[in-house]
């Protein structure tokens, strides 16, 4: 009897543990399939997008840019720091000549650098900007390889600029006169004339200054500093010169003086008729002289040797220009 009652009792029990076995195992895997899947839901939508690869210069206006024009110079319309170029922003930005100057922004100082002489202050750029100086003389000692022509001066040294045309090739001349007879005034004889293809605005010519005319003209200096008046006279002669001298001076003193004669080939440039008597050829000479003068005006004059009256020889004058040194 107590034998049989220990099979049954076995036979009863081992179902038991065998589902409790099984159900503890189903259990376990149920939460670890659930626990899983939650993690697989919650990751479906991806991580969120990121901006951290947007910069300045990648050429696209990103949060917090005034523009990205692409590249990393200031010299144009963006700058390197993705901002509009302004005149205060301690950039050379823009069309700016120099940091924060010249271009659309104030006048740049002497010495800045600059591109054109809209940059400077003084109105002269060459590479950088060129003080205002009270002549072409001084100029050209600061800045000798300037090229000749126009440049704001200061003869008064009141800061405000004459421009005046400069002779630097020539070592430092300033012009400070420049008569090309369009509308000749101040002179004491002549009129207005032409002489075809040798100057179409002429003082004086074909029958007006013979023998023994001359005219003359005081000139102003503009108190450019100087030591030195140089003339550079152009003059037409006309009709029968036969070895005559034309000659100029400046306040009484000779200082240049030319030998022209018809029917010999150059002379004076005798090359065509132009005007007066058409058996004769016109030509033209340069007379260039200089004296040692400070003052504050010259007079020029000039004159002939010829011995006939203008209806058979004459000169008359292209232009006439006064320089200063």
């Amino acid at each position: 009897m107590p034998r049989l009652r220990f099979l049954l009792l076995a036979l009863c029990l081992a179902p038991a543990c065998s589902e409790t076995a099984v159900q503890g195992s189903t259990t376990d895997t149920t939460d670890t399939e659930a626990t899983t899947s939650g993690a697989s839901e919650a990751g479906s939508e991806g991580p969120p997008t990121s901006t951290a690869g947007a910069s300045c210069g990648d050429g696209v206006v990103d949060p917090g840019e005034a523009c990205d024009d692409g590249n990393a110079a200031d010299d144009d319309e963006c700058t390197s720091a993705c901002t509009l170029p302004s005149c205060d922003d301690g950039l050379k930005d823009g069309d700016e000549g120099d940091v924060d100057c010249g271009g659309a922004c104030a006048s740049c100082p002497d010495d800045s650098t600059c591109k054109d002489a809209d940059d400077c202050a003084s109105g002269v750029c060459v590479g950088t900007c060129v003080g205002l100086y009270a002549s072409c003389l001084e100029l050209h000692g600061w800045h000798p390889n300037l090229p000749d022509g126009e440049y704001d001066l200061d003869p008064d040294g009141d800061g405000v600029p004459v421009k005046l045309r400069c002779d630097m090739v020539g070592g430092g001349w300033t012009e400070v006169a420049l008569d090309t007879m369009d509308a000749p005034s101040g002179w004491s004889a002549g009129t207005p004339s032409s002489c075809g293809a040798l100057s179409e605005h002429l003082l004086g010519g074909a029958g007006q200054f013979g023998a023994g005319a001359a005219t003359e003209k005081t000139f102003a200096l503009l108190g450019v500093p100087h030591m030195a008046v140089r003339v550079i006279a152009d003059v037409v002669i006309i009709d029968s010169w036969e070895g005559e001298t034309l000659r100029v001076e400046i306040d009484g003193q000779p200082v240049a003086s030319g030998v022209c004669s018809q029917g010999i080939a150059g002379s004076c440039g005798t090359v065509d008729h132009q005007c007066g008597d058409p058996q004769y050829k016109e030509g033209k000479l340069e007379l260039n002289g200089m004296i040692d003068l400070p003052g504050d005006s010259a007079t020029i004059r000039l004159s002939s040797t010829l011995d006939q009256g203008p209806e058979d020889e004459a000169w008359g004058i292209d232009t006439v220009s006064v320089r200063v040194k």
